[in-house]
């Protein structure tokens, strides 16, 4: 019991552009398959802030809207944030 309580939390770490966020086909099945493993207590879904390639930045929609539309898409997806 004593170990259980200072093991380290396992957090996945998903980064993706999320423009738009997709569905059980794509992010979500992605997020909730990462949720189901046993290997994390918790997964984040980080979209970017400035896409990688230069030939997409600046034609994403905006950082806080695709936030916001990936919070909406996990909001009942347990250990996904």
């Amino acid at each position: 019991r004593i170990m259980n309580q200072l093991r380290k939390r396992r957090v996945c770490l998903f980064g993706t552009s999320a423009d738009p966020p997709t569905g059980i086909g794509g992010h979500l099945g992605i997020a909730k398959y990462l949720a189901s493993m046993d290997a994390f207590d918790e997964v984040r879904i980080l979209p970017v802030y400035s896409h990688m390639f230069g030939n997409k930045r600046g034609k994403q929609a905006p950082f806080e809207t695709r936030v916001e539309m990936c919070t909406l898409l996990i909001k009942n997806v347990p250990k996904v944030t």
